[in-house]
């Protein structure tokens, strides 16, 4: 059986932002109000014209720290995804668009160690921020977190407050990332790169994605396991790039 070759992007920072991208950006994820669905994110035009070509000769798969239910107010004009890594690698939806049933089970018992240490550090989170950092779990398929999230200003992370709570996070088993104004604590087993494996050996004939996409340090890990590599330009990804 042959496969269509295909292309893993990131999402948010990558793709589209909340910010406005001009008069000629398109939306991207939507909220419902009582008049509708309103856009809250949005894709530059030059985004758009490049990913909506691409999505007409490649699979565009998404690999993202979305949720399944954040996931679902993802519509932009003009491009399907053909799939979705979803909460960083703990969640997989298949080119039907369902949930895949064996990567979910496979995930129970991946998270069925950390749920008291993800709880842990929320609590935690919460307690020593006194409100300025937002701590959440983020769902996954199963009944168990797929990991933490916690949002602050960037600034306050930079604050005194914010470096001593970095410092004496309680992580023991799970590992801790500062991405801009949010610190993500994911599971050990909990990945984008272990996501995008998996989708290509089950989906993809074991075939690599032709090329990655993303804007941070974190999605340079799967990034690496893809033929080309993607950069948004004035991401935090390019601002890691030196060149002599």
């Amino acid at each position: 059986m042959s496969h269509r070759d295909w292309i893993a992007t990131d999402l948010d920072g990558t793709l589209f932002a909340r910010a406005f991208a001009g008069t000629e950006a398109v939306p991207a994820t939507w909220r419902e109000t009582d008049a509708g669905p309103v856009a809250s994110s949005w894709m530059p035009r030059a985004t758009y014209v490049l990913m909506r070509a691409l999505a007409n000769h490649f699979d565009i798969v998404a690999v993202t720290a979305r949720d399944l239910d954040s996931f679902s107010r993802v519509a932009i004009e003009g491009i399907s995804f053909r799939g979705a890594i979803l909460a960083n690698g703990a969640i997989m939806v298949g080119q039907d668009g369902d949930l895949d049933s064996e990567w979910n089970d496979h995930m129970s018992i991946v998270l069925s160690t950390a749920g008291e240490e993800l709880e842990a550090v929320r609590l935690q989170i919460a307690e020593m921020s006194q409100g300025a950092a937002r701590p959440r779990l983020v769902a996954s398929g199963t009944p168990l977190p797929a990991y933490l999230v916690a949002k602050a200003d960037e600034e306050w992370w930079r604050t005194d407050a914010g470096v001593n709570l970095l410092s004496t996070l309680q992580v023991r088993q799970c590992r801790a990332a500062l991405l801009k104004n949010e610190l993500q604590v994911l599971p050990p087993g909990v990945s984008k790169l272990l996501g995008l494996a998996a989708y290509r050996d089950r989906f993809a004939g074991g075939v690599p994605p032709l090329m990655g996409l993303g804007d941070m340090p974190a999605d340079f890990e799967f990034m690496k396991a893809c033929s080309f590599l993607g950069i948004p330009a004035g991401s935090k990804l390019e601002q890691c790039i030196t060149v002599p």
